[in-house]
């Protein structure tokens, strides 16, 4: 049945595209996969994490896919639309930059989320885009150029994500802010006691009364506040601060119209504390807890739920809850966001830095790509594009914008590749879709109309397959998977 379903992708897909109906960036986000393309053609196929290394021990990588699994399904029962604005994310909304220490690729594939996953080289050429949430894997070692991109990329509307020893990314990006602060931390674990419950990304991040404990990798830095009027802290520790003279763990801002998340340590966790008996349980307890009913909880003992145990998959659960959170308030943001783009460009055409001819130019806006206007002077007109850029064009060469249609279940990409591995969470994400895909269907037909050529019976006919397809692209919650 799964197989069967994708072979309405490309139908479906052609006719959401020869009616119009697509998401507001597709334009952009072609522009953008193919530019990945061009500079690191050998991301096109997709990538084996295990080939990077495996992180952690085979307990704590089972920890990580057990979590995951009952995140989905906790949210399945009880977030449904949670649930489903994560598994809509198209790859070029999700950007991860590669690192040596930390995978939040791993946890991204294991939760059904599609994204990119680029080097750390690239980021100073890539142009990003507004819409798009960007996870810096430690040590986040990047240069000035690089830095200064992702700061306008924020200041425009970004989401960026820092993990650990990228946090200087954020200190030079963003200072007076949050820097480095106390002493390097050991090979350690701690107790989370404070957290701030109303903020969107801790939603359900702490949903039982067991103890949360954050792992630190040796070595990882202490986050110290500058503004405390500015810095949201998220999630902190008293002993983390009697360690290691700062108490935060989790940190947020916001910086123009983006916002910037920070952790200390790591996302993809390694390592746990089991101080108590219910600590040491068995994962179902927490299972239970979570509000899954007795047959699902059974089914999940049978695939080895309770070879993990409950004080390792709480802080897993934690932290990727915490993702999942930060991809659907990007989301939501970026509804906003784009209602503020009230003009598409009718052609390709350059963006000038002043007023009048001339031959300079900040880049090139193409057919479709979403302005916001910000200045009119007689016959020509100031904008950004969704990449950043800011210049001024004929006002001829762009028009009204239409709203902009709901989002169709088949914009979405496939599902991330599935781990291969039935132990641990080693399997990226398809770095670049595979001939065939739904976003491959997408790009070949998107030129072959506009809005104005909607036909009305497609429509009809699109909704009969839509749940198809719909099925088709969502991970399974439930198969014969051990862990």
């Amino acid at each position: 049945m799964q197989a069967r379903g994708y072979l309405y992708a490309p139908l479906v897909l052609a006719l959401l595209a020869a009616s119009g109906v697509a998401s507001a960036q597709q334009a952009e986000e072609r522009d953008f996969m193919m530019r990945v393309r061009e500079a690191s053609p050998a991301s096109r196929a997709p990538s084996d994490g295990a080939a990077e290394g495996r992180l952690g021990s085979q307990q704590m990588r089972r920890a990580n896919r057990v979590a995951s699994e009952l995140l989905r399904r906790n949210m399945a029962g009880s977030r449904q639309d949670d649930l489903e604005l994560l598994e809509r994310a198209r790859q070029a909304e999700v950007i991860v930059l590669r690192g040596q220490y930390d995978r939040v690729q791993d946890v991204l594939t294991a939760l059904g989320v599609n994204h990119v996953v680029i080097p750390p080289g690239l980021l100073s050429r890539q142009p990003l885009m507004s819409t798009q949430t960007v996870m810096v894997n430690c040590p986040g070692y990047v240069g000035s150029a690089a830095t200064e991109r992702v700061q306008r990329f924020v200041e425009t509307g970004g989401f960026l994500v820092t993990t650990d020893w990228a946090l200087a990314v954020v200190a030079r990006g963003f200072p007076e802010t949050i820097r480095r602060g106390g002493p390097a931390t050991a090979d350690d674990v701690v107790d989370v006691d404070e957290v701030m419950g109303d903020h969107p990304f801790l939603e359900h991040v702490r949903t039982t009364d067991d103890n949360l404990h954050w792992w630190l990798e040796g070595a990882s830095y202490p986050i110290r506040v500058l503004d405390p009027r500015r810095v949201e802290v998220l999630l902190s520790s008293t002993e983390m601060g009697r360690k290691y003279r700062e108490p935060t763990i989790a940190a947020t801002f916001r910086a123009g119209e983006g916002r910037v998340l920070h952790t200390t340590s790591h996302f993809y966790l390694q390592q746990a504390r089991l101080s108590s008996q219910r600590d040491r349980a068995g994962a179902s307890a927490f299972a239970r807890d979570l509000g899954l009913d007795d047959r699902t909880v059974q089914d999940l003992r049978g695939r080895g739920l309770d070879q993990a145990r409950v004080g390792e998959v709480v802080g897993a659960y934690a932290m990727q809850q915490l993702i999942a959170n930060v991809i659907v308030e990007k989301r939501r943001a970026n509804d906003a966001l784009l209602s503020s783009f009230s003009l598409r460009a009718k052609a390709t055409a350059a963006l000038r830095p002043v007023p009048g001819p001339t031959e300079e130019s900040v880049g090139e806006v193409h057919e479709d790509f979403l302005l916001r206007e910000l200045e009119r002077r007689g016959s020509e007109v100031r904008v950004r594009d969704l990449f950043g850029r800011e210049g001024w064009i004929d006002a001829s060469l762009v028009e009204a914008r239409n709203p902009p249609p709901a989002e169709p279940v088949g914009n979405a990409d496939p599902p991330a590749v599935a781990p291969t591995d039935p132990i641990d969470m080693t399997a990226a994400a398809a770095i670049l879709p595979v001939q065939g895909s739904g976003r491959a269907a997408t790009s070949a037909c998107a030129a072959s109309g506009t809005a104005g050529s909607r036909v009305a019976w497609l429509g009809l006919l699109v909704a009969l397959l839509g749940i198809r397809l719909r099925r088709s692209f969502r991970t399974p919650l439930r198969g014969p998977r051990r862990w």
